[in-house]
């Protein structure tokens, strides 16, 4: 995809205006740097900055001081600094040239150890829309034939001539753009885009030290699933439950006993669970269909082997085979269940108590729930095989 139009980010149009073309000053090549700053706090906040009619617009902008703006919700403070550089008031304050201000969000990607490619996002929209296909995919196996798209295209567009693909052989293939790899440990993360801090993980009784996850590189996974926590934090909703799912989760696999692997592999389980539950019903954590949660996982049977135990685990059955899919299952039932990203503990005792009475559930995983939540003294115990548990 190519961005042939900014909508109307121009140099006349009120909206992008720059404080000193307000004021009646004459711009240069920072007014260029200001306008890019304006679309990317509308990315970042899914509306424009100036908003309204022209003349309220050109006032806003003339009285505009960057200082006063109250920090985007999920924004990382790097970037908030970057962006508010860039739409500074004085143009000497601003970024020196759009080379300059790429260069500087390039840095802020390598300090998260973000890299994403074309691939990555066309990977991630085929998954998510798995019945959209592109006009193009219909005529991949065509000669030189032509795919006119004027039925899709505005009026204004119509008068356009229809694109042409050329034959296979003839096609130029071009350089993919560049990547970004990590190129050493992670930097300290910003503290906006962090979890609340986390209490000591209590070890299973019979892990010993040596059962512990050995200090390794960042993979490529990883970052990716970094990614992922960032995006569902940004998008708000029932993906603001994200980081409780994954902690509780985590906290009921070590409990139980489970690998490094087996977190691994419940932790993925439980952001792709997030991300599907947020397609399903945007407002709140809802436990989505499996038909749901399947263009998702498609490659990847590992993923949605556990998924499907959870997801299709009914009232009446026992709890999953694996410790994984055990973990996931009681953690999403407790979040599907409560009504707060941070629970407090007279809430998340009623809500346990409710799913002590679930036979899906382990009661090893419930256990876990119970510590990792500060509430194992407001309850009962649990009877496992016949014996009370504390």
């Amino acid at each position: 995809m190519k961005l042939v139009d900014t909508g109307g980010a121009s140099r006349s149009n009120p909206p992008y205006l720059t404080p000193e073309q307000a004021r009646g000053r004459p711009a240069d090549v920072r007014g260029d740097v200001f306008r890019l700053g304006l679309i990317l706090y509308e990315l970042l906040a899914g509306r424009p900055l100036f908003a309204g009619p022209p003349p309220q617009a050109l006032r806003h902008i003339g009285a505009f001081d960057e200082r006063a703006l109250e920090p985007l919700p999920g924004c990382p403070p790097s970037l908030w600094t970057v962006l508010l550089q860039a739409l500074a008031t004085e143009p000497e304050a601003r970024f020196g040239s759009a080379r300059v201000f790429a260069d500087t969000l390039r840095a802020f990607l390598e300090e998260r150890q973000l890299g994403v490619d074309h691939l990555d996002i066309a990977s991630l929209f085929a998954r998510l829309f798995p019945m959209r296909h592109s006009p193009l995919d219909a005529g991949a196996d065509g000669q030189g034939e032509e795919i006119s798209l004027a039925e899709r295209m505005p009026p204004r567009l119509e008068t356009l001539p229809p694109v042409v693909r050329m034959a296979p052989e003839s096609r130029v293939q071009a350089e993919p753009p560049p990547m970004l790899y990590p190129v050493g440990p992670p930097p300290p993360p910003d503290a906006a885009l962090e979890e609340a801090p986390e209490e000591a993980v209590e070890k299973a009784p019979d892990e010993t030290p040596d059962e512990a996850c050995p200090p390794r590189p960042v993979t490529l996974q990883e970052l990716q699933a970094r990614l992922l926590d960032e995006a569902l934090k940004l998008v708000g909703g029932g993906a603001e439950m994200a980081p409780l799912l994954v902690r509780l989760t985590r906290r009921c696999v070590s409990w139980l006993g489970g690998g490094c692997g087996e977190e691994a592999l419940a932790v993925m389980a439980a952001r792709t669970l997030v991300l599907a539950a947020r397609l399903e019903e945007p407002r709140r954590f809802v436990l989505p269909p499996l038909a749901r949660v399947r263009p998702l996982v498609e490659g990847f049977p590992e993923l949605g082997e556990v998924l499907s135990s959870v997801l299709l685990a009914g009232h009446d059955s026992a709890p999953p085979a694996g410790r994984a899919a055990r973990a996931l299952l009681c953690a999403a039932a407790f979040v599907a269940q409560v009504r707060s990203a941070r629970p407090g503990v007279v809430e998340a005792a009623r809500v346990l108590g409710h799913l002590r009475q679930d036979s899906r559930l382990s009661p090893g995983a419930l256990e876990a729930l119970s510590a990792e939540l500060g509430v194992s003294a407001m309850l009962p115990s649990v009877t496992v095989g016949g014996a009370a548990a504390p």
